[in-house]
């Protein structure tokens, strides 16, 4: 019956993704920071998180390609996602906002990995462009219960100065040159995966991911730099560098053995 049947479909269906608020004691219009938890399938759990800062420039969260996509993808390697869709600076939150969010959400996903079913020592960052540096910038973290175990960072905006035809400018709500992840980096900061394109002329490697992946190894720090053409700044998941991350984060154990390959 029709009742029998929907309960059929219902059951190939994928878990609902959970959503926390931030600071459920203020204002959404004013505050609209919130978690997005999406659970990968049973049989692929492996209890590894990675927490998502998708992109936007600060001024705007990309949710769909630099955030649900990515979810699915690491749900797809029983990794479980979180999404951060932080606060921006053109509802009025200046810079260090965006910081005080992510630490937040990082504190709150310890706090309840019991409940959530992942591992505390297995939680990572992963950010694209802006959110790129906001994941350099919580990896430079010095309190264990902020800082990850591990960093995924996707054309990441690394030197704030540049490029120089296109600057974040403090007067502005964006971050200061001091607070660009390359300045910060120590011998405790976790290990990169970065990567970037070589057509990419707004977060170029020779500005972003190269200085900050020679600070990295001068620090003794594990990174591996995935770099080729791969289209110009933004192109999400698309590229190739997925598979190289994948077997990356194999190689640490946090990919199932058995995975959920996506079309």
């Amino acid at each position: 019956d029709t009742a029998a049947l929907s309960r059929t479909n219902n059951s190939a269906l994928p878990p609902r993704p959970a959503h926390h608020v931030l600071r459920p004691d203020v204002d959404p219009r004013i505050d609209a920071s919130v978690l997005i938890r999406f659970n990968p399938p049973e049989h692929l759990r492996t209890g590894a998180a990675v927490l998502v800062f998708p992109g936007g420039n600060y001024e705007q969260v990309c949710m769909d390609k630099e955030g649900h996509k990515v979810a699915v993808w690491l749900n797809s390697l029983g990794i479980t996602a979180i999404v951060l869709r932080y606060r921006c600076i053109t509802e009025g939150h200046y810079w260090p906002a965006q910081l005080e969010d992510a630490e937040l959400a990082m504190r709150m996903v310890r706090d309840s990995a019991t409940a959530w079913r992942i591992d505390r020592h297995r939680v990572g960052v992963m950010g694209f462009s802006a959110g790129g540096h906001l994941a350099g910038m919580t990896a430079a973290a010095e309190d264990p219960a902020v800082k990850p175990n591990l960093q995924i960072l996707v054309y990441p905006c690394i030197d704030v100065t540049k490029p120089e035809w296109w600057p974040w400018k403090v007067c502005d709500g964006f971050p200061p040159f001091g607070d660009s992840p390359h300045l910060l980096v120590h011998p405790g900061t976790p290990p990169a995966f970065l990567t970037v394109s070589t057509e990419d002329d707004l977060c170029s490697a020779e500005h972003n991911t190269k200085p900050y992946e020679d600070r990295l190894r001068a620090a003794g720090v594990p990174v591996e730099h995935f770099i080729r053409p791969m289209g110009k700044h933004g192109h999400g998941m698309d590229g190739g560098w997925k598979e190289g991350c994948e077997t990356w984060l194999r190689a640490r154990g946090w990919v199932a053995e058995v995975g959920c390959k996506l079309a």
